[in-house]
């Protein structure tokens, strides 16, 4: 039972956002918090207050237009790669429409070489396509793409899995401050991700400490090389 406090915020919110917090829950019961509308609640009790001074003499509009900052709101600043790999992207997918070349996805190959030699094209939507059945009919969709166990795209958990026992115990940070910018003098700040210099084909090492870490209690400590 709410308290009169938590009963009258309850009410204070649109009927949407109440149903989104009754209905919406996950397999464990839980109030699906990233599926609540934010923006548009925001957007609705500022509607409400509006309207409330309408009769006090307020005789605007408001028309507000949402986007919700998903990933764009979590994720870190985009690298050098990141921002060269994007702005190749949506370069290449340019062109495509100028020429005329539709039902393709912009593509970016030989990524381990300098940006000048970075080779650009499409690749049809078709061919990324599989059948999968989705409310009792088969549809084509685009694979989801997870991480591969076993393979040829399974580089990636194969080198995990060559150091997790050393993980559970050290620290192997490769790059522990805040992303680097400065071309110049960092040359970190030109890598690529490491995931996908494996999936690519390149073999990566890793330094690891050479002092054994010390039991502190119920802890392990290492200090930092």
């Amino acid at each position: 039972v709410l308290s009169k406090e938590n009963a009258d915020s309850f009410r204070y919110l649109p009927g949407f956002i109440r149903a989104q917090l009754l209905l919406d829950r996950d397999p464990h019961g839980n109030v699906q918090v990233a599926k609540i509308e934010t923006e548009k609640l925001l957007a609705a009790t500022i509607q409400a207050e509006l309207e409330n001074r309408r009769s006090k003499g307020y005789t605007g509009s408001f028309s507000p237009q949402f986007h919700a900052f998903g990933y764009e709101g979590r994720a870190g600043m985009p690298t050098i790669f990141d921002a060269a790999y994007c702005y190749a992207l949506g370069y290449t997918a340019s062109s495509l429409l100028v020429n005329g070349c539709t039902g393709l996805i912009a593509s970016v190959k030989n990524l381990l070489a300098p940006c000048k030699e970075w080779q650009c094209g499409g690749v049809p939507v078709t061919s990324l396509c599989v059948i999968e059945r989705r409310k009792g009919k088969d549809k084509p969709v685009i694979r989801k793409a997870l991480v591969e166990l076993e393979g040829p795209m399974s580089q990636p958990f194969e080198f995990y899995k060559s150091i997790r026992n050393e993980l559970r115990t050290t620290d192997m940070y490769r790059i522990p401050g805040p992303t680097q910018f400065d071309m110049v003098n960092c040359e970190a700040s030109k890598e690529i991700p490491m995931t996908l210099q494996l999936e690519l084909g390149r073999s990566l090492t890793i330094s690891k400490p050479t002092t054994q870490p010390k039991k502190m209690g119920n802890l392990l400590f290492l200090p930092q090389q």
